[in-house]
């Protein structure tokens, strides 16, 4: 009998062993690190859509920022351009212009038509954290929407002018972009 007893005794103390190594494995005293998610990536979109009697009566010019810096070209269809760079490379400014310069050799216009002038015109620029999930703070976006119609009477006066149709400048924050 008294083997059981000694028996259950130990078999007690070992459950005591036990159960102190188990909880102080459990105690949360450790600091865990510091999990950040940086702003990794910068997104550039931009677009621009025209009828056809934008390209019919002016050469459109778009500027832009791309992955080498600000480039310029000259449109004679709808375009659109979309780049990823790494954060560390980022501009010191995104810039999207697109300007209608009347072009010298454009067709007369024709007495009575009508003529539609329409524009879907986008620039946006946004920042990725390493997550993939988008920064709500960082970056901007700008459109022009809209269309008219023309007769020939004011069409002919319309485009004697250069016309700005999207001005968009984005300039960057100095400073590291954080979620915590």
């Amino acid at each position: 009998m008294k083997g059981n007893i000694f028996f259950k005794t130990a078999v007690l103390c070992m459950a005591m062993i036990v159960g102190c190594i188990s909880l102080t494995a459990c105690s949360d005293d450790d600091q865990e690190p510091e999990v950040t998610n940086d702003l990794t990536t910068i997104k550039a979109e931009y677009s621009v859509s025209l009828s056809k009697d934008w390209y019919k009566f002016y050469n459109i010019e778009v500027t832009y920022t791309s992955e080498t810096g600000d480039e310029t070209i000259t449109l004679n269809r709808d375009w659109s351009f979309n780049m990823e760079i790494p954060y560390s490379a980022e501009p010191d400014k995104f810039v999207c212009n697109v300007t209608a310069k009347p072009k010298p050799d454009a067709p007369a216009v024709e007495a009575d038509s009508t003529y539609l002038l329409q524009e879907l015109i986008h620039a946006e620029v946004s920042g990725i954290f390493r997550d993939g999930t988008q920064d709500a703070e960082y970056g901007s976006s700008g459109d022009r929407i809209g269309s008219q119609y023309m007769g020939s009477k004011v069409m002919a006066s319309y485009i004697t002018r250069e016309r700005s149709l999207l001005s968009f400048l984005f300039v960057p924050e100095k400073s590291q972009r954080t979620k915590q």
